[in-house]
């Protein structure tokens, strides 16, 4: 129902970590620090994820936050959307339900687009065939909602490829199927479909531009492979696997894709493996520049959240679990370079300010760093400080 959120639950009861010495830090500079900017109010009986990417648009920071009832019986009262002039203080500027009805609880995704703000709205659990509805704003306070499809399970990621929006859908029921959707404005009753994705595909990056092609990358279910769509036109689409498996015990999802230095990186879900990095300089060859397996540190990376280029250097945030505390949590690497052997963590794992964050997203406003912590025992965004 809501992956994210149940992998964490999953893995304290099944992983078992093994001890070995992480990558070693670089001494020579000190880490940065991290700052908590902002916690979203939790209304009664009701618990509060942290979701979406926080995305600067007209001098203010976005982003989405999920309320979820605590327990079958409380209310159930949609999500927000909220910004910030200052990545400190912060408002809600659409009523719960992303002030549709209290079906619509979460986002994963926002983008800005021919000077508007997009964010794809989505329900959950007995309410999930929700029409995919794209909230959009020219000024941040007032929006008007997109329908695109109806049926879809639910809109996935957002992404701009030669002057069009494109979004991404996901099914939920083995009856759905998954789709890529395109727009030259954005507007009601423009949206086509120019994809029709493989059925069990059940999650999806943010389609991509890269070298004059678009990428979309997809989860495909019980064949444990990512599939890689790329297409020149956006309508003729190749299709290539990274990898192909065999067992139930090694399961993939992709998450991300991301350009850095003329290259681009996928990131990846691995439960037996650990979670890694993936880089192409052609979009064909794929090569594996970062992995942090169970036998590498005494905890276990299962997966690479979030990438993002800053400053010249490509950060990733990874979520571990360590047996030894019975915690689930993020981490954050760097490199200058993105090459293999040249990642640093450059977090300590005891000094969230008290909390354990979970997994997240990047952002970036007014030239300085924010990681988006979806936790539901401390939601959080992070900023940092220092290099």
């Amino acid at each position: 129902m809501f992956r994210k959120i149940v992998f964490a639950l999953i893995l304290i009861t099944a992983l078992v970590a093994t001890s070995a010495s992480a990558p070693a830090i670089d001494k020579d500079q000190p880490l940065p620090t991290w700052e908590k900017v902002f916690t979203p109010a939790t209304p009664p009986g009701q618990i509060a994820y942290m979701l979406g990417t926080p995305t600067q648009f007209k001098g203010a920071l976005y982003l989405s936050t999920l309320l979820s009832p605590a327990e079958p019986t409380d209310p159930q009262i949609g999500g927000q959307i909220w910004r910030s002039f200052d990545g400190k203080n912060w408002k809600a500027v659409t009523d719960t339900g992303f002030g549709i009805d209290s079906n619509h609880m979460w986002s994963w995704d926002t983008i800005v687009f021919k000077g508007k703000l997009y964010v794809p709205v989505n329900c959950m659990g007995a309410q999930a065939n929700c029409p995919g509805t794209l909230m959009r704003s020219a000024n941040g306070a007032s929006w008007e909602a997109v329908t695109l499809d109806t049926g879809v399970g639910y809109l996935d990621k957002l992404g701009v490829f030669k002057d069009m929006l494109y979004a991404t859908s996901v099914a939920f029921d083995p009856g759905q199927v998954s789709h890529i959707y395109r727009s030259r404005t954005g507007d009601q009753g423009t949206w086509e479909t120019v994809k029709e994705l493989d059925p069990v595909t059940t999650s999806t990056s943010s389609p991509t531009a890269y070298k004059g092609k678009v990428y979309v990358t997809g989860y495909a279910g019980e064949s444990h492979n990512i599939i890689i769509w790329s297409s020149s036109d956006g309508l003729i689409w190749n299709t290539q696997y990274l990898r192909i498996t065999e067992t139930q015990d090694d399961w993939l999802r992709d998450d991300m894709l991301v350009v850095y230095n003329r290259d681009l990186y996928l990131c990846t879900l691995n439960w037996n493996d650990g979670g890694t990095i993936y880089r192409t300089k052609d979009g064909k060859n794929w090569e594996t520049v970062f992995q942090i397996s169970p036998t590498d540190a005494g905890f276990f990376v299962f997966a690479v959240e979030d990438m993002i280029e800053y400053k010249g250097d490509l950060y990733a945030t990874t979520v571990y679990f360590d047996a030894n505390i019975g915690q689930v949590g993020a981490q954050i690497w760097r490199s200058h370079s993105g090459n293999p052997g040249t990642w640093e963590k450059i977090t300590n794992d005891a000094d969230w300010l008290g909390a354990w964050p979970e997994r997240g997203a990047f952002g970036t406003f007014k030239s300085q760093l924010y990681f988006m912590d979806s936790s539901g025992a401390f939601p959080a965004v992070y900023r940092m400080n220092g290099k």
